[in-house]
């Protein structure tokens, strides 16, 4: 199975922002070598690029999608990036792709970035007698931060928060 990658002209069934090739070269170039990337088969490499496309196409992006048919978020219309420049609504990011692929990586190394939430993980407090129930707020503190993913996709989504592995 071969990505499906929009180029920003709105490619039908597009499934992916990078290309395998560009997936290989970003990874080689940050000098990334554990988990070995290159040791993954073609397909087990689009796999997790496809599992982090889940999670990126999830987030909540500035502006609107250029148009409504498109099969992902991208290209979009109206945003202004973190420097104020406004993006054209025929480009694909390079700091977005490069996330994606920041999330392709972690998904290897990882196993997941959107993991099932059990409800136990979340209890602050428990109390036996007239039975309480207290939950933690937001992410939980031992929740990895992928900073360099936040630090990419900065500007390009609404409402920032700090992206966790949950």
């Amino acid at each position: 199975m071969a990505l499906i990658v929009e180029d920003g002209s709105g490619v039908t069934d597009a499934d992916s922002y990078v290309t395998l090739a560009y997936a290989d070269a970003y990874i080689l170039a940050m000098g990334y070598t554990t988990p070995d990337w290159s040791a993954l088969t073609d397909a087990q490499k689009e796999s997790c690029i496809l599992r982090a496309m889940s999670f990126i196409e999830a987030l909540n992006y500035k502006g609107t999608k250029a148009d409504q048919d498109y099969s992902l978020e991208w290209p979009r219309v109206g945003v202004i990036d973190r420097n104020g420049y406004a993006l054209d609504n025929d480009f694909i990011p390079e700091q977005l792709k490069k996330a994606l692929v920041e999330c392709a990586f972690r998904e290897q190394t990882l196993g997941t970035l959107q993991g099932d939430l059990d409800g136990a993980s979340n209890i602050k407090s428990l109390k036996a007698g007239s039975l309480a129930l207290e939950y933690f707020e937001g992410r939980i503190e031992n929740d990895p931060v992928f900073q360099i993913i936040d630090g990419l996709l900065k500007g390009l989504v609404d409402d920032w928060t700090t992206v966790v592995r949950t």
